[in-house]
């Protein structure tokens, strides 16, 4: 059970790797990256949706722009978690004196996609909160103000942060074990996406 697999992998990721992830097929990491661009999906929406109010002609393209974001959102998502792959497979390839297996790394960075669920989860109902506290007929520019400068969207990029350092730590484990590298060698890898992405987020608070 996928479920299942989750527990092991937040109570313990080293054994995970070690014990469980080389049996596991590719399915189900992929259902959790699935589940984050569907989740990611959500808030965009939602503030399309709520920006075309002011007209038919917005309704219209609020429409177009949900469809797009849905789709959009969706191939990115899985499009990052290739990315991310392919990055740390070169390192890792010309680092490790083994030969390492593509797939058998690209499936375990799927699951440091459990805390990117959780932060796209917490970020989905924040824009839930802030838009249900808002009234339906505010002007699309107060709309925005309101979301940049809103306390409870900062607290949750915050929140973030530290989940996209515990992915970081899952990718840690899931290097060392599909490379053979040690330890400290596989946390510099891992950190790398996560670093980046550390500082965007950081950029947007300021």
């Amino acid at each position: 059970m996928v479920v299942k697999d989750i527990q092991w992998v937040v109570m313990n990721p080293d054994d995970f790797m070690k014990e469980k992830a080389p049996e596991e097929p590719l399915w189900k990491p992929s259902v959790l990256v699935l589940l984050v661009g569907i989740v990611n999906t959500v808030s965009s929406v939602l503030l399309a949706q709520r920006l075309g109010n002011a007209s038919q002609a917005g309704q219209v393209a609020s429409g177009i722009a949900s469809v797009l974001g849905a789709v959009l959102g969706l191939i990115s998502t899985f499009a990052l978690w290739l990315l991310s792959a392919v990055l740390i497979f070169g390192i890792v390839w010309y680092l490790s004196d083994t030969e390492p297996s593509f797939r058998d790394l690209f499936r375990d960075i799927g699951w440091g996609y459990i805390p990117v669920l959780l932060a796209s989860l917490l970020n989905s109902i924040a824009y839930v909160y802030i838009l249900n506290r808002t009234s339906d007929s505010l002007p699309s520019e107060e709309l925005q103000v309101i979301i940049e400068s809103s306390t409870v969207l900062q607290v949750v990029s915050v929140i973030g942060i530290s989940l996209t350092i515990w992915k970081g730590f899952i990718w840690m484990f899931a290097i060392r074990r599909r490379s053979g590298l040690r330890i400290r060698t596989a946390a510099v890898i891992a950190f790398l996406v996560p670093v980046v992405e550390i500082v965007f987020s950081l950029w947007s608070l300021i």
